[in-house]
């Protein structure tokens, strides 16, 4: 599909994280989980140490996904509300720089997460929490207020035009034009309304914690809710990543027919003339 609009380069960027997500998903499964957590590595550690690791990327990864979401939602405005002025604004080296000075933020402190504290990764670390929120937590709250107001004025945006171009006279070329860009705009939304069904409950978690201190794993009274809650968050921001293809699929037209000349097997079929029963 190529790489020459800012949209592509997003959702390109989306794919990659969002496999990543998936990937390090089923290692922490299967790492996790017997009778695998119970062996061992040559160097001693035991392989469940490895789980502990793919969670750290995992949410890195999550982070990035956020942001991505983010840019997005505030593009996608920004072709609806000023559709002259957006190239300008919005170009495929500004996005690439973007994301690229997000991958770095991002790895720079999942290199300390790892480096700086130190082993063994499963025992309560004040500095590792530190960069733990600042790997995942601060970005993705902020990035969920972010795609929360801008999906509902991009939707508002939206209604607007329509009922604009339904009134306005049409024209051959000026419709097909709006309707590519609505279809792009209908996919974002999609997109982003995911996002923010499925970071919702990690919202509320953070805000919690923000209002109530005591409201951690760590405390005897509601550390085993605190626990589950967080599962359930941390189950939905993984399904998030996983459904996006979906939604490619369905909403993407151009993306659909790549998708499906690579790997759908046409099969030839051969008419039958003259044939009753």
């Amino acid at each position: 599909m190529g790489l020459s609009e800012t949209t592509n380069i997003d959702f390109f960027a989306l794919s990659i994280v969002d496999l990543l997500v998936s990937f390090f998903d089923v290692v922490i499964q299967i790492t996790r989980n017997r009778p695998v957590s119970v062996m061992t590595m040559p160097s001693g550690a035991p392989v469940s140490e490895l789980g502990m690791g793919a969670i750290f990327f995992i949410y890195a990864c999550l982070g990035s996904s956020s942001w991505i979401t983010a840019i997005l939602s505030i593009e996608r405005c920004l072709c609806i509300s000023m559709p002259l002025k957006v190239k300008e604004i919005v170009t495929p080296k500004r996005t690439v720089i973007l994301i690229l000075t997000m991958v770095v933020y991002q790895t720079v402190f999942i290199v300390l997460l790892f480096v700086y504290p130190g082993p063994p990764y499963d025992v309560f670390n004040q500095r590792r929490a530190l960069y733990y929120n600042c790997t995942f937590s601060f970005p993705s709250f902020i990035c969920f207020f972010v795609v929360l107001f801008s999906t509902t004025l991009l939707v508002v945006r939206l209604k607007q035009n329509l009922e604009w171009r339904s009134e306005a006279a049409k024209q051959s070329n000026q419709s097909s034009g709006g309707s590519k860009e609505r279809k792009a705009a209908r996919c974002v939304v999609a997109i982003c309304v995911i996002f923010i069904i499925c970071f919702a409950p990690n919202a509320a978690l953070i805000v919690l914690s923000l209002v109530f201190p005591n409201f951690n794993t760590h405390d005897p009274y509601v550390g085993s809710l605190k626990r589950i809650l967080y599962g359930f968050s941390s189950l939905l921001q993984v399904l998030s990543s996983a459904i996006n293809i979906g939604v490619y699929y369905r909403m993407g037209t151009k993306y659909r027919e790549v998708f499906d000349s690579m790997f759908c097997r046409k099969s030839d079929k051969t008419p039958t003339h003259g044939l009753k029963k």
